[in-house]
């Protein structure tokens, strides 16, 4: 293996993935890690004949521990998908992706979960930012709270959320068609309250054309960057982006807890439970493979109260 047979492999390899309809978040993950380790060839091993393997594991033991469990096992399946491709077809001997571990999770470790108070001062926080703001930030004050209203009562992943559009949200049935992992599709309901705000938003943005700004998109939640082949602002804003207005109004909020979009997700879920929703429902608005998963990582929200309720139904006819 050298450096252009690498780049070309990873090139090629990527194609696949858009042959295949991946989503655009998920091939931006794998040409992002792919980039990164072929940066680390270029800079150890430089443009000549390399050892394959040995690589691939310097390139996962440099990898730093300051990363995320969660970041350094998407780069490990990564770097596995990215083998197994090599080697199905032909490029290399054998495939040891077996032999890449994942990290284990800290089960020990419990997500952050926003009290009632908390939220009411995340929305106050998004609330002031829009009292505050004049001119075409009005705008982005209002994209800002309808971001934070939505991940908190939809459950939807960012990336979910910034890939949707207006002809995904249905006011007539109330319903909001996601596009999840895998390109699969699910659909969650429509809470009136986030109803009225996406009319209220549509508006401004009506608002703003009339004014002569360009906001020419099928996202709700368009990019601020026009798009170098079409010169127009017409593609969806970016999952990254969402993570710091979340962090910003946290932060405005005075909320010490690492609130994140996926925090958000998580928040949903633990107050779906704790209100009595099914696992299965649940499961499905979540966009889960199946309930088992959702079970195994819920299954302590649910109340000793629940549990007992839910004991006292059983019946041996007996």
């Amino acid at each position: 293996m050298n450096l252009a047979i690498l780049e070309s492999s990873a090139e090629k390899f990527i194609k696949m993935l858009a042959s295949e309809k991946k989503s655009k978040h998920t091939i931006a993950n794998y040409s992002s890690s792919l980039g990164s380790f072929i940066r680390h060839v270029r800079v150890h091993k430089g443009s000549g004949d390399f050892n394959f393997k040995e690589t691939v594991f310097e390139y996962i033991d440099s990898v730093s521990p300051g990363y995320s469990t969660n970041t350094i096992n998407t780069r490990r399946n990564i770097i596995k998908s990215f083998v197994n491709y090599l080697s199905d077809r032909g490029y290399i001997e054998e495939s040891f992706s077996r032999n890449i571990k994942l990290l284990r999770r800290d089960s020990s470790k419990t997500k952050e979960v926003l009290e009632p108070f908390e939220i009411e001062r995340l929305l106050e926080a998004a609330n002031s930012d829009i009292s505050e703001a004049a001119g075409y930030n009005i705008y982005h004050k209002v994209r800002n709270r309808l971001l934070l209203v939505m991940l908190l009562f939809t459950g939807m992943r960012r990336s979910e959320l910034a890939c949707l559009r207006w002809s995904d949200v249905n006011t007539r049935t109330n319903e909001i068609t996601v596009t999840g992992k895998g390109n699969k599709t699910r659909v969650v309901p429509l809470r009136k309250e986030i109803r009225y705000e996406l009319m209220d938003f549509r508006e401004l943005i009506s608002e703003f054309e009339g004014r002569g700004y360009s906001m020419n998109t099928s996202y709700i939640f368009g990019s601020e960057h026009r798009n170098k082949r079409t010169k127009e602002k017409d593609d969806h804003i970016n999952p990254k982006t969402i993570e710091i207005i979340i962090a910003s109004l946290v932060k405005k909020a005075g909320i010490s807890k690492n609130i994140t979009p996926h925090n958000l997700r998580h928040n949903f879920a633990s107050y779906a439970v704790k209100s009595g929703m099914s696992i299965p429902t649940l499961s499905g608005i979540l966009g889960h493979a199946s309930p088992d998963i959702t079970m195994k990582i819920y299954a302590h929200e649910i109340s000793k109260e629940e549990r007992e309720k839910q004991m006292s139904k059983l019946d041996f006819g007996i």
